[in-house]
């Protein structure tokens, strides 16, 4: 799987922990984009030690990869970042690797009253 830095999903990244995550998520943690993913994934945090690239202050490594590709428009893209800021957000407060469970979802549903999947459906 090759990657690529984004500037532009980078910079969605800082705005997004500023205005939804109230600054708490590192804010140099690459966001990168690819144009294949495994299955029917449109991203993920990357906690592989292969491919791990910054340490948070906790001494954590991530990294968040999006898809980029026809069926994965920019808006849908937006939607990923958020989805796995979530899963790194979740990470940074001790529920390591939560999936899509009860944890996950208060937090999705944190972000939509909060208006951040307002301008993106």
């Amino acid at each position: 799987m090759l990657c690529r830095s984004s500037e532009r999903y980078q910079r969605i990244y800082g705005q997004y922990n500023r205005l939804y995550f109230n600054k708490q998520l590192p804010y140099d943690i690459p966001v990168l984009t690819t144009s294949e993913l495994p299955g029917s994934w449109y991203g993920k945090v990357s906690y592989d030690m292969h491919i791990r690239r910054k340490k948070d202050l906790k001494g954590h490594n991530y990294d968040i990869i999006i898809l980029l590709n026809d069926k994965n428009r920019h808006n849908e893209q937006k939607l990923t970042l958020l989805h796995e800021m979530v899963h790194l957000y979740l990470d940074q407060q001790g529920h390591t690797r939560v999936q899509h469970g009860k944890l996950f979802q208060k937090e999705m549903q944190r972000l939509a009253l909060s208006g951040a999947f307002a301008k993106l459906w």
